[in-house]
């Protein structure tokens, strides 16, 4: 998340795994501001609950499917925003997040524990979180 070029609107710059070295990232010039409260919440609470010392090599990463050594050397290091601090795929819990992981248990709760009062975007039921 970023200030915009030419009017200070905030923007982003995205990289994913698959426009990660061999492509670059791509600018999206608008993000909604509702959407940019949640990335700084996300971040915050990574770094008070998750902290990491340094960038992430990814040769170090435990991937679901293997990639070759040479294509984990030529990404480097990186943070992940989506790192799961529960993960079994890495000891120092640095992994990104499988998608299912993500989306079925982590951001629920992510979700419910930092919505504000006035928000209804997740309930818990049990141990389970159910978006609304």
């Amino acid at each position: 998340m970023r200030k915009g070029n030419d009017d200070g609107e905030l923007s982003s710059y995205i990289t994913t795994n698959k426009t990660g070295k061999k492509h670059g990232g791509y600018d999206i010039p608008f993000m909604p501001e509702d959407l940019a409260y949640w990335v700084v919440q996300l971040r915050e609470w990574q770094s008070k609950y998750n902290p990491i010392k340094e960038l992430t090599p990814w040769t170090q990463i435990r991937l679901r499917y293997p990639q070759h050594n040479d294509v984990l050397k030529r990404r480097g290091k990186q943070a992940f925003l989506f790192r799961d601090p529960a993960s079994n795929a890495c000891d120092e819990k640095l992994s990104p997040m499988f998608t299912t992981t993500a989306f079925t248990r982590t951001l629920p709760a992510l979700l419910f524990y930092s919505q504000r009062r006035e928000e209804d975007l997740v309930s818990r039921l049990g141990n389970s979180f159910i978006y609304h």
